[in-house]
């Protein structure tokens, strides 16, 4: 696994598959009741499939079909929104920026500071420029 990604959360089907294939094994007699039950136990209070996957190491058991490997998991949001829009984020602070600039130049030009229009122009043209041209073709 990543050491940059969090360990993948069990769910309660993959804690009801370890208990299944414990049961199993115990039917025939690799393991004993003390056993069954405490790794049973340790299987429910289990967080992460890291956790469950020791239960069944010492077993003959395919771990990678029976548990979701970190592969299965899936990215959040946020950063698969990042991964498909990478320049959105730039381009959103990039307009910020661009309408930071024309407020402060209205402002200025209110208080009869300083010519605000260059800055107001080109606070438009950044600030108007930002989506312009890009669409999607199929």
């Amino acid at each position: 696994m990543d050491s940059d990604r969090p360990p993948v959360r069990a769910s309660d089907k993959d804690r009801e598959r370890v208990v299944e294939l414990l049961r199993q094994h115990t039917s025939e007699g690799r393991l004993t009741i003390e056993e069954y039950e405490q790794r049973v136990e340790t299987a429910y209070a289990t967080k992460t499939v890291a956790d469950l996957r020791p239960l069944l190491a010492d077993l003959p058991v395919r771990l990678d079909e029976v548990l979701p490997g970190a592969e299965v998991a899936h990215p959040p949001a946020q950063v698969a929104w990042q991964r498909e829009h990478p320049d959105r984020l730039a381009r959103y602070a990039l307009g910020g920026l661009a309408l930071l600039l024309m407020v402060v130049a209205l402002f200025a030009a209110a208080r009869g500071v300083f010519a605000f229009w260059p800055l107001l122009l080109i606070g438009i043209f950044v600030f108007g420029g930002g989506s312009g041209g890009h669409r999607r073709h199929r």
